[in-house]
């Protein structure tokens, strides 16, 4: 695009000439090129910094995921199972590791996310939960599970209302 404008700025200025100008069109031209570089440049470095900021806003909801008293609470039930049930320990320590790799996964992808994938991590969640407070009991009643949602949006919903609503029973 710059260059046509500069070579078509040459050729008009052959052409047709000067037509008493105090500016050739050699001159709007590369002030046009200049102008447009500008523009692309500037778009450039907008999108290049939107798509810093969704990094980082992904780790943000990543690390208000994992906060650090779930990850010492979790940590703490898989310890005392193993003296209890050592195979239950087993398979708590391997629904936790599945959901921090999940939240890990979740960063590197910023589409929507299958309602059903959100579940499954919301489950591994509760799970632990429900280990850690064992008068809760939860239930699924889902009729269509065939759309695709935000990721990390069904989980903390379940943290709150385990944190403040059933738990304080």
């Amino acid at each position: 695009l710059v260059l046509a404008l500069i070579v078509g700025g040459l050729v008009l200025d052959d052409n047709v000439g000067f037509l008493e100008q105090p500016i050739t069109y050699l001159t709007i031209s590369a002030v046009i090129s200049c102008v447009a570089y500008y523009i692309w440049l500037h778009l450039q470095f907008v999108r290049e910094h939107e798509q810093a900021l969704q990094a980082e806003q992904r780790i943000q909801i990543m690390m208000t995921q994992i906060q650090p008293h779930f990850l010492f609470n979790a940590l703490n039930t898989i310890r005392a199972l193993y003296s209890k049930d050592p195979s239950l320990a087993d398979r708590t320590l391997e629904d936790f590791s599945t959901y921090l790799r999940q939240n890990l996964d979740i960063l590197n992808d910023a589409d929507l996310i299958p309602f059903s994938k959100e579940l499954e991590h919301t489950r591994l969640y509760a799970e632990i939960e429900m280990l850690r407070f064992p008068g809760i009991r939860i239930e699924y009643h889902i009729q269509d599970d065939h759309f695709d949602i935000p990721a990390l949006t069904i989980q903390p919903l379940v943290e709150n209302a385990i944190r403040h609503g059933i738990h304080k029973r």
